[in-house]
């Protein structure tokens, strides 16, 4: 739970720490990446050589992917994009820059036989010692109405209201939900379907408003408006 400047080489003097939350919910966080699940051809923690914590992020866009792993030795993180910051849909941390990091870590050999204690205070009980308020969530009552639209397409990239910073180059288009095929229209114009079921490429006339259209197969839609500013 500490931080403390970075050091760019070996014999730099060690930098003053400073907490910023509680070793009891370090050792909780810990915990909870430590069992997040891998992506894809990366075995679970308990078969891996160095079990690590990760968390994994995506920018807005589409134009960042980070993973940073650590253990009580070591802390790796990952970046993977593009140097001109081109946007790359379809991928996200988890699968891009989350299987660089695994690598790097098997490449550095088992972790410390001894890993940090948890805080003294730390609370730990198996799934049947939870108070039965705990041992399963289902969702409220009142959560029924929101799952009705649980099946309905949605417009991922770019959201309604986005403002997009535009340079003459081609804007990707991605949705979730919905049953494919998947039909969008800028303006009320249809777009030639893509290759991917999820996301295309439009190219847009010039700045200004647009108005995005999605539809599902079953005929149910969303839309977004969004500006192109130069």
């Amino acid at each position: 739970g500490a931080v403390a400047p970075l050091r760019f080489r070996a014999d730099d003097p060690p930098a003053r720490e400073t907490a910023i939350f509680g070793a009891r919910a370090a050792s909780y966080i810990g915990d909870i990446l430590r069992d997040a699940p891998p992506p894809p051809g990366v075995p679970p923690a308990e078969l891996r050589r160095r079990p690590l914590a990760v968390k994994t992020g995506t920018s807005y866009g589409f134009r960042d992917f980070w993973a940073i792993g650590y253990d009580a030795q070591v802390t790796i993180a990952v970046w993977a994009g593009r140097p001109d910051g081109t946007p790359m849909p379809g991928h996200s941390g988890r699968t891009t820059a989350s299987p660089v990091l695994f690598k790097i870590a098997d490449l550095l050999g088992p972790a410390p036989a001894t890993a940090s204690a948890p805080a003294p205070d730390t609370l730990r009980l198996s799934h049947r010692d939870l108070p039965a308020g705990l041992q399963r969530l289902d969702a409220a009552p009142s959560d029924h109405g929101r799952n009705a639209d649980a099946g309905m397409p949605k417009i991922l990239y770019p959201p309604d209201g986005a403002v997009v910073s535009w340079d003459g180059a081609e804007v990707p288009l991605e949705a979730a939900g919905g049953r494919g095929p998947l039909r969008w229209l800028v303006d009320g114009r249809p777009l030639a379907p893509a290759a991917s079921r999820r996301a295309l490429y439009w190219q847009p006339d010039g700045p200004g408003f647009a108005r995005l259209t999605v539809i599902d197969a079953q005929g149910r839609s969303a839309r977004a408006t969004v500006r192109l500013a130069p």
